[in-house]
């Protein structure tokens, strides 16, 4: 074969590959602007940049699908808090994520970054450690950011009202204070009904209203089912009906509360009750 046959014929392949690439990209935007901004961003994406801020008349709208996140391996993290900056399309996917804090811990290290730019914060950081601290503490991060990305690429909302929506969301691991639990599991607990009465509440604390909830002017009710435990603490409790900038503070409220021990032929046994929080301006 001539060699310029030869330079033909590669041209031709590499044609054939960009052009396959592009398609790729186009018939899956999802997937690649998530990628291209799943790990420690340098600032907002280009949806991002375009999109509106959460108002009263374009909230955040319902989550209708949830994938809870999971603990990295390989890691010697405990535990950390991720904040997640998140945008919506106009069909309600998340369609750009990026972190925009980080906190980790460890027996050997504490590392709690904020800001558009991440990665510099961790150069910055860097010198004042170990090599070897250093190293993994910029490993967990890594590690903890990839995780919250999964999670939150694979929730699914409402439409918003108008598209692309920006706002922030929080996710927890491991040791990490708790805000998000799901999936009470009934176990030999019975649910309050019939015979079965609702505890009588002997611990109340209010829930404390967020401030870009608040500024958003979000309102409404919150609507939550929990485990009370045989000492009468909530041991697990879940969203059944979202409002997602006033969820955390819900869960954060009702896991405070405290029950009289509901009885069964004289033995103590946990229940699994409904409730609802009231969210006003007021």
């Amino acid at each position: 074969m001539s060699s310029r046959r030869i330079v033909a014929s590669c041209a031709a392949m590499a044609a054939i590959v960009l052009s396959g690439s592009w398609y790729a990209a186009s018939a899956f935007p999802l997937r690649a602007s998530v990628a291209a901004f799943a790990q420690l961003s340098t600032g907002p994406g280009p949806l991002e940049q375009r999109a509106r801020a959460v108002t009263p008349e374009n909230p955040v709208p319902r989550r209708i699908h949830f994938e809870p996140p999971v603990m990295p391996d390989g890691t010697q993290a405990t535990g950390g808090t991720i904040v997640m900056k998140i945008t919506l399309d106009d069909v309600g996917r998340v369609a750009e994520a990026r972190a925009t804090e980080v906190l980790v811990k460890a027996s050997d290290f504490e590392i709690d970054v904020a800001g558009d730019n991440l990665k510099a914060q961790l150069d910055k950081d860097a010198p004042n450690r170990r090599p070897d601290i250093a190293s993994a503490s910029r490993r967990a991060v890594e590690a903890f950011v990839d995780a919250a990305v999964t999670s939150v690429r694979a929730w699914r909302y409402d439409p918003p009202a108008d598209a692309p929506l920006t706002f922030s969301v929080t996710i927890r691991f491991g040791d990490a204070p708790e805000k998000m639990i799901f999936s009470p599991k009934e176990g030999t607990a019975l649910r309050v009904g019939g015979e079965i009465k609702t505890p009588v509440k002997i611990k109340d604390v209010r829930p404390v209203y967020p401030d870009d909830a608040r500024a958003a002017g979000v309102t409404g009710v919150v609507i939550l089912e929990a485990r009370i435990g045989i000492d009468g603490s909530v041991e697990e409790a879940h969203v059944l009906k979202s409002i997602p900038l006033l969820d955390e503070a819900a869960l954060d409220a009702v896991k405070q509360w405290k029950f009289v021990p509901t009885l069964l032929n004289g033995q103590p046994t946990a229940v699994i009750m409904t409730t609802t929080i009231n969210f006003t301006m007021e």
